[in-house]
């Protein structure tokens, strides 16, 4: 229905002004027959069209201006203005007719008001709605019934409810249609769509003169639940056969329990049995019973589901994992009063959690590999707590012979049982999983149920038959240790309960457990090697070091013994013999300090000292090697202190070897440079060198072991590519850093080392005499190489001591027995009796208690120092000795290692 459009507010007085002068030109063509009744009916005319149209003002305003054009222009002079019958009554009745007009236009609104607001009421429903004449032709539909017909309205009006939802042509659509109109009812029926796949709730009532006022709905939603709901409780009880689930209901107030034949199946209880508490308990784990009593007796109070899982013993299918999930129904107090729910068989869930964890286990055990026997042992008895009643596990030795290293059982007295099988020999399965054809052919075996005479092809003699049979091996799984291609060993698994018989995921997760295994036993082994490999490698670098000293301290012994002896100008090779006897000597150090650090054996002796005094003695070590060199060495030190607390000899070493790299690195003539100063709480010294430089890729790899920049042949300057890594290393030890920088070959590099400064007291060292002792000495030099103990005896005698030799452990002894020294030189790798036997046979006696022992050995490690203090040593000294700390060993008023 439309909304009429609102006139503007002058048009009806313009409308009353025409038909005024319609009846004034009408009374015109008239005037030759002049009858105040037809004058009369005129103007009332105009009157009462203005009336209709244009309400009661309107209408006054027109009967005003007929009596004025009618006194004025029709009328004769005479008469003009005179109240007469004829007048009057038209005042009169025309009145009258515009107030009966406006009384009609005023009902003619509030219906049209009325009615627009019935249809606004009828657009806004979410109902469809269709409005029908007595032909059944829709005459008004709502905007709800458009979206639900897919049709506008415009389109349907004059069309009958069929043919606006073709699904209602059937006979019973229309007999309820007919039923309604001429029985004047109410009827309801649904009608199916098919083209729409839609399903329509329809009422339709009789309104007046057999039309109708139809209301639809779309019911499609509710009517899927519907029908779902039927489907639903087919599937769910087909869903509970084939879950291995059932349900159970509970009354609170009468206690009344039921069950549903498949909460028989899941929890292993006998269908005869009366559902009850004390019932289900007679099934459930002793050890998971008191938890699931509480549980079912003590209804939830919190508003919680039930969820409780508890393992039962099924007399068919062995323990059983049970999944128990409810809810507590309240009444309208808040009082519980039922609690109902399901329960699964989580059985296949609960073994693959613990297959997972079981794997996650084995994997933490076997990366934790120390002792192989004791560790594959673990797994064992891992393996019986999950997927096996008992384990054995054979290896192959070197021998190629099958040997046992582990064995477990879930029972404490078949364990025993089965020691005493296996130490009757590896259990072959002959016919079913041999031992040699698993290793030979490399394949798993899985017997899925070992059958009674096969046990006894299995079984040696009677006894073992016996032992055998107590044990009760049901199904079996043996799968090889492979590791790089060969088989070590074998891991078997055995189930002894008739509901545990093995299949293809059980050989999957033993053959998952075998790779382990065997992947941990090859580690073992390679490991094991790999530390035989390190000792033998420590133990030549530590012989090696030892040779290469004795003839190291020979040389520089009978040079020093040839410069006290000779004049310079005479002996112009001295000062390269000793120069070169220190480089060979500190690459040795530098070796055998590679060799601490891979195993992170250097151990550190701090104290607080001054890092400029270090740097100092580095320099004046290393100032032969520029001034041979022809360097320029600039200096720009701190001038103030910098305590460090450090290993001196370690930080000193540091120092050396960079000063030593750039002067070795930088071509005759040129310029080194070395500062040091204090920067945010840290000492830093910087070397700096115009050397051959550093390519910009080799800068983050010069701190590698065994790198050097430069391999040419013609380099005589190349070294081993060890001594930056000790530095970096040293400096990382006293929480210090290094680092290079190079602008590229032949722009010369920089280090800079930073250690952190110290708040502690600098120490000043107790200066000595290294070079002169108070008194003549009876000494005894005992060294296998006669060419050192013999310049080392010079040397000493021509300070003034009594010198005696001897080159063996023994014959030490008898001289020492025999010269009754003061101080005992002693070589430490002697032959026939070591120095570390003849010391202790020396120090048990008492002649010799006082005696000072001086160990001069090539082994130098921290452990070679402490084993000789074991052995009574006062000092430890490394060939080759430098002559003066030499001296100042034999002068040491309380020399201690």
């Amino acid at each position: 229905m439309l909304r009429r459009r609102s006139s503007p507010p002058w048009l009806p007085y313009l409308v009353a002004v025409f038909a005024v002068a319609m009846a004034v030109a009408a009374t015109r063509v008239l005037s030759h027959t002049y009858d105040t009744r037809i004058l009369i009916l005129l103007y009332f005319a105009a009157v009462s069209f203005t009336a209709w149209f244009g309400g009661f003002f309107p209408a006054l305003f027109a009967i005003v201006l007929s009596y004025l054009t009618a006194n004025l222009f029709i009328l004769p002079e005479k008469s003009r203005f005179d109240l007469d019958y004829g007048t009057a009554s038209f005042l009169i009745v025309s009145f009258a007719v515009a107030a009966f007009s406006e009384a009609m236009k005023r009902a003619r609104r509030r219906a049209e008001s009325s009615a627009q607001r019935v249809v606004s009421i009828v657009e806004t429903i979410s109902d469809g709605f269709i409005a029908t004449d007595a032909e059944w032709r829709c005459t008004y539909m709502n905007r709800a019934a458009e979206e639900l017909s897919h049709l506008y309205r415009e389109d349907a009006l004059g069309k009958t409810p069929w043919e606006i939802f073709p699904s209602m042509a059937g006979d019973m659509a229309k007999a309820k249609l007919k039923q309604a109109a001429t029985e004047r009812l109410t009827v309801e029926f649904e009608s199916y769509h098919e083209s729409w796949q839609r399903w329509f709730e329809i009422q339709a009532s009789f309104t007046e003169a057999g039309s109708l006022a139809i209301f639809f709905r779309d019911i499609t939603e509710r009517k899927l639940a519907q029908m779902g709901l039927a489907e639903s409780e087919e599937r769910l009880r087909f869903a509970l056969r084939g879950a291995k689930a059932g349900l159970w209901d509970r009354d609170l107030v009468t206690g009344r329990l039921t069950w549903s034949s498949g909460y028989y199946e899941v929890n292993g209880l006998d269908r005869a049995a009366t559902p009850s508490i004390e019932n289900l308990l007679t099934v459930v784990h002793p050890d998971d019973r008191e938890r699931v009593e509480e549980s079912i007796k003590t209804p939830q109070t919190d508003g919680k589901s039930i969820d409780l899982e508890y393992r039962t013993i099924h007399p068919t299918r062995g323990i059983r994992w049970v999944a128990a999930r409810g809810r507590t129904a309240r009444d309208s107090a808040d009082r519980p009063v039922r609690t109902s729910g399901i329960v699964l068989d989580i059985t296949e869930r609960k073994n693959a959690e613990g297959v997972v964890q079981f794997l996650s286990d084995a994997g933490d055990v076997l990366a934790g590999l120390v002792g192989f026997e004791s560790t594959i042992q673990r797994v064992a008895s891992l393996a019986i707590q999950h997927v096996a009643d008992w384990c054995v596990v054979d290896m192959l030795s070197p021998m190629g012979q099958i040997e046992q290293v582990a064995y477990a059982h879930r029972d404490q007295e078949l364990a025993e049982t089965l020691k005493n099988l296996l130490e009757r020999g590896p259990i072959e399965w002959e016919g079913i999983a041999s031992t040699n054809q698993v290793l030979r052919g490399k394949t798993p075996r899985l017997v899925h149920e070992v059958a009674p005479d096969l046990l006894s092809a299995a079984a040696r003699d009677d006894e073992h038959r016996r032992l055998l049979g107590r044990l009760e091996p049901r199904s079996l799984i043996m799968v090889p240790l492979i590791a790089r291609g060969k088989a070590i060993g074998t891991l078997t698994l055995v189930s002894s309960q008739p509901w545990r018989l093995y299949d293809q995921n059980d050989l999957d997760l033993a053959i998952e457990l075998a790779r382990r295994i065997a992947t941990a036993s090859d580690n073992a082994r390679l490991y094991k090697e790999l530390q035989e490999a390190q000792r033998q490698k420590d133990d030549f670098l530590a012989m090696l070091a030892h040779e290469l000293r004795n003839p190291l301290a020979a040389i520089q012994y009978a040079n020093q013994l040839a410069k006290i002896t000779e004049k310079a100008e005479d002996s112009p090779a001295a000062e390269v013999i000793d120069r070169q006897v220190k480089n060979l000597a500190h690459l040795i150090d530098d070796l055998l300090d590679v060799s601490r650090i891979t195993r992170d054996k250097i151990q550190l002796r701090k104290e607080v000292i001054d890092g400029s005094l270090l740097l100092e003695r580095a320099i004046a070590t290393v100032r032969p090697a520029i001034e041979g060199r022809h360097h320029e060495l600039v200096t720009d030190l701190s001038k103030q202190k910098m305590p460090l607390f450090a290993d001196p000899v370690r930080v000193e070493q540091i120092f050396v070897n960079l000063l030593s790299n750039a002067a070795k690195y930088t071509p005759e003539g040129g310029r080194l440079t070395v500062r040091s100063f204090e920067q945010d709480g840290q000492a830093v010294f910087r070397f700096r060198d115009s050397g051959i430089g550093i390519p910009v890729e080799m800068l983050p790899r010069v701190f590698e072991l065994f790198t050097q920049v430069d391999r040419s042949l013609d380099r005589s300057q190349g070294g081993l590519g060890i001594g930056l890594t000790v530095v970096r290393k040293l400096a990382e030890m006293h929480g210090g850093s290094v680092s290079v920088a190079s602008e590229g070959p032949g722009r010369g590099s920089e280090f800079t080392v930073r250690l952190p400064i110290s708040d502690g007291t600098i120490e000043t060292p107790a200066v000595q005499d290294a070079v002169t002792t108070s008194r003549s000495l009876k000494i005894l030099v005992v060294d296998d190489n006669v060419d050192m103990a013999t310049s080392i005896g010079k040397l000493l005698g021509h300070l003034g001591h009594t010198i005696r030799m001897a080159h063996d452990g023994p014959a030490a002894i008898d001289a020492a027995r025999e010269f009754s020294p003061d101080v005992i030189l002693l070589d430490i790798g002697l032959p026939g009796l070591d120095g570390y036997r003849v010391a202790e046979a020396l120090r048990r006696e008492a002649a010799f208690a006082n005696v000072r022992l001086i160990a001069i050995s090539g082994y130098g490690q921290a452990e070679d120092c402490k084993r000789a203090q074991a052995a009574g040593f006062n000092t430890h000294l490394v060939k080759p000795v430098d002559f003066a700390a030499l001296v100042s060993a034999l002068a040491a008023p309380d020399p201690s290692l």
